[in-house]
């Protein structure tokens, strides 16, 4: 315990060391967009939006306490993603001490205080992370459960399981997961847990069952107006642009494994770089990964998962061994069936949604009863399967069972994602324009079976020597790239910008305070316009708009008196019309660039004027570092 208990304080270290830092981005800002008003209209913005309102219920009652929206400062705004990331460090041991061995259980808290992943979401004012978190726990509470038969870990199932599906509408595939846990698990023997089993089930589902038929309208926008109307995640394509299918699988592979996104390769990218040079105004350097920082990320991700396969091999002696918990062959590969399906039919599903995009085909309508019978042979396929291992397991010699029953454990997941693409290809025929979701954070619900599997194989490396390097590699390059995002500049500094707008807002003042023409931020955050910059207004100057409904009706510039020349000419000019100015901030983005090296407003303002400051601020894609222009900022005041 002493050992758990110091992984979960490096967690929390983690988690809360610089809590405001990387700057807030649009979908943070959209979180204080939606709390900032009554209750009441908190809900009619959530109406048409698809998320479920426990997140947004939890950020609302934070701003009660402290007093109003205009206190959610980010590290209060932060507070409950940081704390569910923190509590993430037992949750994920407990699940691993339900499916493998205590050594598993413990590297895989430590991966969890130190996942560059984890701690990204932790910092992130959405309800990603408390989801996961009630993932992990609801379906440790469930095999704790079905081992111990304790009303107790019934009450803790479903109640995690309600916080689980009543944070994000995924939470439902983490339930249907669990029923099929309880199939390999229980099995139709254990008759007394199966109307438990069925109660839990109907209370856990008649909340977000309520709340999409009922209230939420986002299911009937996106019929109404197509998915990339009215989905929101019409932005995922974009995202995707350029990345083959091995790219797609190795981006979000190596985001669980470091928190680093495999990149494109440069030569196909070329929706990305052409809008970041358009939105940018030609930005000199473009969007590029430093090739020191892609070598040294593509092979420590090489690195641990060739390591993770040679787990996989040195396992395959352990697995048929009884381990120090005394767990016979079966339950072995029960928990090795779990954790399988866990963490390939979903991300599998999201797959082929990505890579067969769903439109409407001339010739679907004749497929319907080929399909149609696909999906009524899946459940008999695997509950045929199922009983098949079982009565293998139950009447089958011992030296038998150990290669019978391995047919079953490949051919369930197999049949699963067959039944997977299945179902994507006849939604072809119902839901025209269905775009995919092939984002990290979207399945991020799979991380801590994910974890949990690559520990065990981890754990399992011989000799001893190589196991620990494999463990500590994994640790450390995650404990780098967390503090790399904490303390390495990525983000647009909006905030900073604003206090400077703020700062010099009267137009009789002696300051003033002059911004570039076009817009900042082309992807990796937001611009001083939008949503964060309003949200930064906020807690500067205090609640600037009153209702959700308000805030994208009132333009920014009617908030932010910002000054929208970077031109030196153009300042001095202004400067010289104003002789009572005595301070100018000026801010120049990468067209700029090339002039840097001369100082030409210094020299029009004259010799009344000095440089008293200088800062260039490059702004980065946080997710693989990769830059997309610069920032200067100039402060001269008159002598």
């Amino acid at each position: 315990m002493a050992t758990l208990a110091g992984l979960t304080l490096l967690g929390g270290v983690l988690r809360f060391m610089a809590l405001d830092r990387p700057g807030l981005w649009y979908d943070e800002a959209q979180t204080y967009r939606r709390v900032c008003g009554s209750f009441a209209q908190m809900m009619q913005e959530l109406r048409p939006a698809g998320f479920m309102p426990l997140h947004y219920w939890m950020e609302w009652g934070l701003a009660q306490i402290l007093g109003g929206a205009e206190h959610l400062t980010p590290f209060w705004l932060r507070l409950i993603p940081a704390v569910a990331g923190t509590l993430m460090v037992p949750a994920i041991y407990w699940l691993a001490l339900q499916l493998a061995s205590r050594h598993t259980a413990l590297a895989a808290a430590a991966f969890a205080a130190c996942s560059a992943f984890v701690n990204y979401y932790s910092r992130d004012a959405k309800m990603y992370m408390p989801l996961w978190l009630m993932c992990t726990l609801s379906m440790a509470s469930l095999l704790a459960w079905l081992r111990a038969g304790k009303a107790g870990w019934w009450c803790a199932w479903v109640a995690t399981s309600m916080a689980m599906t009543g944070l994000h509408a995924a939470g439902l595939v983490v339930l249907g997961l669990e029923a099929f846990a309880y199939l390999v698990y229980a099995g139709w023997g254990r008759r007394r847990q199966l109307l438990p089993a069925f109660l839990g089930v109907v209370l856990i589902g008649a909340g977000p069952l309520a709340y999409y038929v009922g209230f939420n309208r986002w299911a009937a926008r996106v019929h109404e107006s197509g998915w990339t109307g009215a989905s929101g995640l019409h932005w995922v394509p974009f995202y995707n642009a350029g990345r083959t299918r091995a790219e797609l699988i190795a981006y979000a592979t190596s985001a669980y494994l470091t928190g680093w996104e495999w990149p494109a390769d440069p030569a196909r990218d070329h929706a990305r770089l052409d809008k970041v040079h358009r939105l940018s105004r030609g930005a000199t350097h473009g969007y590029y990964v430093p090739r020191a920082v892609r070598i040294a990320f593509e092979s420590v991700n090489r690195m641990l998962i060739a390591l993770a396969a040679l787990g996989g091999m040195c396992a395959l002696g352990v697995i048929r061994r009884r381990s120090a918990e005394d767990r016979d062959e079966w339950t072995w590969r029960r928990n090795a069936l779990i954790l399988g399906i866990w963490t390939v039919v979903p991300p599998f599903a999201f797959f082929e949604v990505a890579t067969n995009p769903i439109s409407a085909s001339s010739g679907a309508t004749a497929a319907v009863g080929t399909r149609a019978a696909w999906l009524a042979l899946i459940p008999l396929t695997c509950a045929s399967l199922i009983f098949v291992a079982r009565r293998v397991r139950d009447r089958a010699p011992a030296e038998t069972a150990t290669f019978s029953s391995d047919v079953p454990l490949l051919l369930i997941p197999a049949t699963l994602c067959a039944a997977v693409a299945a179902i994507v290809h006849l939604a072809r025929i119902g839901v025209p324009g269905w775009g995919g979701v092939w984002v990290p954070r979207y399945m991020g619900f799979v991380w801590p079976a994910g974890a949990v599997a690559l520990c065990g194989l981890l754990v399992s490396i011989r000799p001893r020597a190589l196991r620990w390097g494999a463990i500590g590699s994994l640790l450390a390059v995650n404990v780098c790239q967390s503090l790399c995002v904490i303390w390495i500049p990525a983000r647009p500094p909006i905030g900073r910008m604003v206090e400077d707008a703020w700062a010099s807002r009267d137009p009789a003042g002696s300051s003033r305070a002059y911004f570039p023409a076009g817009p900042l931020d082309p992807e990796v955050g937001d611009s001083v316009f939008e949503s964060t910059g309003k949200y930064y207004l906020s807690m500067t100057a205090g609640r600037v708009v009153a209702t959700p409904a308000t805030w994208n009706e009132v333009p920014a510039k009617d908030l932010i008196p910002l000054r929208w020349q970077d031109d030196p000419r153009a300042v001095a000019a202004d400067i010289l019309q104003h002789p009572g100015i005595r301070r100018i901030v000026v801010w120049q983005d990468a067209v700029a660039e090339s002039t840097w090296q001369r100082d030409e407003l210094a020299e029009l303002l004259g010799r009344n004027w000095t440089k008293a400051s200088q800062a260039v601020i490059p702004v980065r894609f946080i997710w693989n570092w990769s830059h997309v222009y610069s920032l200067r900022r100039c402060e001269y005041v008159k002598s």
